[in-house]
């Protein structure tokens, strides 16, 4: 776990473990599908990051989803 994360429980800490992932990496290549799950918020939430140019994002499903 990320240092301050040794107390959270582990559903949450899973979750504030990705944010941070995202908030301290330049790329982010992930395989979301799902509209309702916790991988599509992080997702959502990179996508904001991305428009700030803080990060670059590449989501394989909608690739080879659109290369259907």
């Amino acid at each position: 776990y990320p240092e301050g994360l040794e107390r959270t429980p582990r559903p949450f800490a899973i979750v504030k473990a990705n944010k941070i992932m995202v908030d301290t990496c330049d790329w982010l290549i992930c395989y979301v599908r799902h509209g309702a799950s916790n991988s599509r918020n992080i997702l959502e939430y990179a996508q904001r990051r991305e428009q700030k140019g803080l990060i670059k994002i590449r989501n394989i499903y909608e690739e080879m989803d659109a290369n259907k």
